[in-house]
């Protein structure tokens, strides 16, 4: 039965059955999640490349240009970003044409130039796709971190038509661009979005026959190779670029081999054994997934555009590109933190970058300016999980400690006048007011730890402002308006006012940093327990389905595929009732599947998958900001991270599996854990964590010294933050 399991789901997904225990990246099915709503690519990429050369879909929903419930494939674009919530990049397509409609050379429109596909002849892998399209041709693409090659094989004796369309991307609007032919086997060419532009240089291992305004003509019937550099900096950037990593000596497969070579690299960094069929799949996708984005934006010369429009040098460091912070910072910056700390590092002097050349810290940083998406003050957060975990410090951790002060000192006047945003200015004023009072504890440990006590006790007292938004009659985070009154006519489970993708019902827990003071003002800890029991009464699966992908928060239930309320399930632990976080955090681990509707919301940058693979092996974050990590429910038997430059931390949970969820008892370096929760920097010297499970709940860590810590109730040294 496990055999035809594993060989069920690798024939859905076009991959071959077995993946041998050293090759991980044969667990690796980049289909996974691009059925709506996940909305991720499936194409070639390379660990936080800058190329991300995938094919794009003719269709409404192409958020991250592909979803595999279209008909037709419109082009092969080489800037993507993965599983965003709205339509985004596919800059620089590509497309073979073999004539159609007694057309005698390609149309420029996508959608007549667009060629049907089927999933059958679809192939997938860790730095590799491949496609034959409607029109005989098969299509292999592969990547480097700044260059990549596209392989055409046209149909014996067909037309060889190649599209070259700089003008269009997922948005379907039409942009400034162009291309020129620059050899006889040689384009470049660029194009110009609302905010950036893309250059490019390709070279062809044909020569090229015939060319027009879109498109160019080889010999009938050949394979054709394209190797393509790209840069956001200019043509000499692209053409750099392109000869340093895809020279002529560089064959097609070469490249795939490498760029397979680099995600097994990086994949090696957690190691999972045991589990069930499918499993290892369902969580190497994840990591994959979660260690997409950021993305290099140096050139290989380390030039970069910055936020001013200007092109600076990043000096001994990489320029990283696209953070999107508002739905990263509750697990995925803690899982990069976690197995790329020098990465995570020069994320945040990119942030600084950012900041000192664009005027502030960007909320969602896109390429080279702040698309600012969604609410709140995220960057904060994701500075705090590098400073109090030590990944940098010194004088660039004061630099962006004054950068998170300046980005305060920017929010509305109504915030500082009134302690909340009122409803009546702002529609999502209630959360983004939650979401403030996440960052300014974020500021309180830094604070702290950096050796500035009087910030921290002012940044600590703003973090409570929640308090200002709980209403004590109902004891729900409610709406207020400017003159103070509360929200009218207020239902936690079918109004959206004053919320963002969300009701109260939802965000009503968006107080990590002080969930004893929440629980205490809703009525004690029975009371907030019911609610959370309410909140999970319906299957995961119909949880993830109720809210319409996302675009409909009218019920009364968790929303596991989306990030405002990823961490409720960690909330039992402090009603001392861990076991019902297990049991939750199992059934929402099973909605993440080895399948193309295998997500459960759209993976933005990879922040469901983050949280996915945390939970997975049994320690995710809680806190933002504070390197502390819950204990939850391992999937995997065995885990085996890798910390420092020779060192891992290895998490053993004999028995686990989909059924067996419960923690019986728990050992730290062979010395028992009494408690959910420890300290990240025990991971760091490396170690092991030993996690009993059972198929039964247990009184593990039910003591009332075992809750973890809340603002209400601890100091914030018992936070962990420890700054370099």
């Amino acid at each position: 039965m496990r055999r035809l399991l594993s060989l069920t789901v690798a024939l859905t997904l076009g991959l071959a059955a077995a993946a041998p225990a050293r090759d991980l990246a044969s667990y690796v099915h980049p289909l996974v999640g691009t059925l709506a709503p996940g909305f991720v690519f499936p194409g070639s990429d390379v660990p936080f490349g800058m190329v991300q050369n995938s094919p794009d879909t003719e269709g409404p929903l192409v958020y991250g240009g592909y979803n595999a419930h279209d008909a037709l494939i419109r082009g092969f674009s080489l800037v993507h970003l993965s599983g965003p919530g709205v339509a985004k990049a596919g800059d620089l397509p590509f497309m073979p044409w073999t004539g159609a409609g007694g057309l005698l050379t390609p149309p420029a429109d996508p959608s007549r130039y667009a060629v049907p596909y089927s999933h059958a002849g679809e192939r997938a892998e860790a730095g590799y796709y491949r496609v034959r399209l409607g029109n005989g041709t098969l299509v292999e693409l592969t990547s480097s971190t700044h260059a990549a090659m596209q392989r055409y094989a046209y149909p014996p004796g067909a037309d060889a038509f190649l599209v070259v369309d700089p003008h269009h991307h997922n948005d379907g609007a039409t942009r400034a661009g162009g291309f020129g032919v620059t050899g006889p086997q040689e384009i470049s060419g660029f194009t110009q979005t609302d905010h950036y532009p893309v250059y490019f240089v390709a070279r062809f291992d044909r020569p090229i026959l015939a060319h027009g305004p879109t498109w160019l003509r080889f010999g009938a019937g050949q394979t054709v190779t394209m190797r393509i550099g790209i840069s956001f900096v200019d043509a000499d950037g692209a053409r750099r670029n392109l000869d340093t990593e895809a020279p002529s000596s560089t064959s097609f497969d070469a490249m795939r081999s490498a760029a397979r070579a680099a995600w097994n690299r990086e994949l090696a960094r957690l190691q999972v054994s045991g589990g069930e069929p499918g499993q290892k799949t369902t969580f190497y996708t994840a990591l994959y997934h979660a260690l997409l984005h950021p993305n290099v934006f140096t050139d290989v010369d380390g030039r970069y555009r910055g936020f001013d429009d200007r092109i600076h040098v990043a000096d001994g460091r990489t320029q990283y590109a696209n953070f999107s912070s508002w739905d990263t910072y509750k697990a995925e910056n803690q899982l990069e933190a976690l197995v790329e700390p020098g990465r995570y590092a020069d994320m945040l002097r990119s942030l600084l970058a950012d900041a000192q050349e664009g005027g502030n810290l960007p909320r969602w940083g896109e390429e080279d300016y702040d698309a600012a998406h969604m609410s709140g003050d995220p960057a904060i957060p994701m500075i705090a999980d590098g400073v109090c975990r030590g990944l940098i410090g010194g004088d660039e951790a004061q630099q962006l400690y004054a950068q998170a002060v300046a980005l305060v000192a920017r929010r509305q006047p109504e915030y500082a006048a009134l302690g909340y945003l009122p409803v009546d200015r702002y529609s999502s004023g209630t959360g983004t007011t939650l979401e403030y009072g996440v960052a300014d504890f974020s500021l309180a440990l830094m604070a702290e730890a950096l050796g500035r006590p009087a910030d921290a006790a002012r940044w600590l007292t703003s973090s409570l402002t929640y308090r200002n938004e709980l209403d004590p009659q109902t004891k729900w985070i409610r709406p207020r308006n400017v003159d103070g009154s509360w929200y009218a006519n207020f239902d936690p489970a079918h109004d959206e006012t004053g919320f963002q993708e969300g009701n109260s019902w939802q965000y009503s827990w968006l107080v990590p940093q002080d969930p004893r003071g929440l629980f205490d003002r809703m009525g004690g800890d029975a009371a907030a327990v019911a609610r959370l029991d309410h909140l999970f009464a319906a299957p995961a699966e119909l949880q993830t389905k109720a809210t319409l992908f996302g675009t409909y928060y009218r019920l009364d239930q968790w929303a596991p595929g989306n990030e405002h309320d990823l961490g409720a399930p960690f909330l039992y632990a402090f009603a001392r009732q861990p076991a019902k976080a297990q049991a939750e955090l199992r059934a929402a681990q099973l909605v993440y599947r080895p399948t193309r509707d295998g997500l459960p919301g759209n993976d933005d940058l990879g922040g469901l998958s983050g949280w996915y693979v945390l939970s997975a092996i049994g320690l995710s974050p809680f806190t933002p900001g504070a390197p502390l990590l819950m204990v939850g429910s391992p999937q995997f038997e065995r885990t085996t991270i890798a910390v420092g430059r020779h060192g891992h931390f290895t998490i053993e949970a004999p028995g686990a599996s989909l059924l067996v969820k419960y923690v019986q008892d728990a050992a730290l370096n062979g010395r028992p854990l009494s408690r959910a929760w420890l300290p990240a920097r025990a991971l760091r010297a490396g170690g092991s964590l030993r996690v009993r499970m059972g198929a039964q709940p247990s009184q593990w860590a039910t003591a009332a010294n075992a809750v973890p810590p809340s603002a209400s109730d601890a100091p914030l040294s018992a936070f962990g933050c420890a700054a370099r």
